[in-house]
C-alpha cells in the first residue's frame, strides 16, 4: 500500500535522520520496512525497541 508521505520520507532521507511516531498500530513498522524494502542502498537503520 503506497503512503501519502512515503516519497517525502524517502526524499528527506537523503539528508535528515527520521523518527518516526504515532498511536499503537497506525503502520509506523510497516512504512519503514517498506520504505527500507524500496531503497536501492541501505541508508535506513532501524531500532525498533520492545515495549512491556
Amino acid at each position: 500500500m503506497k503512503r501519502y508521505l512515503e516519497e517525502q520520507i524517502v526524499k528527506d532521507l537523503n539528508s535528515k535522520m527520521l523518527f518516526l511516531a504515532g498511536p499503537r498500530q497506525c503502520g509506523k513498522t510497516t512504512l519503514a520496512k517498506q520504505i527500507l524494502h524500496n531503497q536501492t542502498e541501505n541508508k535506513l537503520k532501524t531500532n525498533i525497541v520492545p515495549t512491556k
